[in-house]
Order: C-alpha cells, then sequence, then structure tokens
C-alpha cells in the first residue's frame, strides 16, 4: 500500500468519525443537525473481484441500514473505497452517482482507488454541495501521493 490517506485531515472540523456506525471494513464519518445531515463512507475491499456493483451495494446498504433520512433535511453521502485491482469505465461510474435527490440518501460522490494500477476513478455529481471541498482535497492527495486518474 502506498502512503496512507489520512481521511481525517480533509474532513476535520466537517464530520465526526462514528465509532457506532463503522463497522468491519467500513468506516462512517458523518455530520447530523438539524438542517443538514452528511457521510462519507469508505471501504477497505477484502474481496478478490469485486464489481462497481457490489461497491455500490455496499455504500447504499450501508447508508440504508445505518442513516435515516428526514423529510426536512436530506441525506448525502460520498464514498471512498480502496480495491486491489478494478477496471471500470465513467459511464459506469455516472450510473452509481444520483443527480436527483434520492429517498434513501443521495448519493453524491465516489472515489474508488486501485492499487495495483496505481489509478483513481472519481466522479462527482454536477451540483456542489457541503461535501464537495472533501471530495476535491482527497482528490489532490492521492495525486500527491503518486496515483493517477484513470482515463
Amino acid at each position: 500500500m502506498k502512503n496512507a490517506l489520512n481521511i481525517q485531515k480533509h474532513i476535520d472540523g466537517k464530520l465526526q468519525l462514528n465509532p457506532t456506525k463503522s463497522v468491519g471494513n467500513i468506516g462512517h464519518w458523518e455530520r447530523k443537525t438539524l438542517n443538514l445531515h452528511r457521510a462519507i463512507v469508505t471501504y477497505e475491499a477484502d474481496e478478490i473481484l469485486l464489481s462497481l456493483a457490489q461497491i455500490e451495494n455496499i455504500f447504499r446498504e450501508h447508508i440504508r441500514t445505518h442513516c435515516k433520512r428526514s423529510w426536512w433535511r436530506g441525506l448525502g453521502f460520498g464514498a471512498i473505497v480502496r480495491v486491489q485491482d478494478l477496471e471500470i469505465i465513467n459511464q459506469e461510474l455516472e450510473d452509481i452517482i444520483d443527480f436527483e435527490e434520492n429517498r434513501f440518501g443521495t448519493f453524491q460522490w465516489i472515489i474508488i482507488i486501485a492499487e495495483k494500477q496505481n489509478k483513481i476513478y472519481a466522479m462527482h455529481t454536477i451540483v456542489k454541495g457541503y461535501l464537495t471541498e472533501i471530495f476535491f482535497s482527497i482528490l489532490n492527495n492521492l495525486k500527491e501521493i503518486g496515483y493517477a486518474y484513470a482515463k
């Protein structure tokens, strides 16, 4: 593994690690106020063959199980997954991101770190939001420690 990505330095002051919702290979950072509910979920994949559909399911199921969306306060989340090997195309990434509000939680962005290829796959919704700055900060850090964007 390359230099470790320190999630906490990117989200400091915006979200808090929630140890009760961080289970196994899943980390859960969250901010919940009267008017705002945002989360970042991380996943360290042990599986050798992991498809994008499986990755999407892991995150959506985690959010569905651990976060309750309120009608007055939407729920938006981003995801970071570290896998050993994965080849995807941008259209596949685009298909899992929500470009409109989702009643179970809006999947706003994803960053996939493919270790063997030394690549980053990333997709962000067209709307900037509370988590956007964190998304770009993490991408910049990954580039600084030697990862390249997948073409």
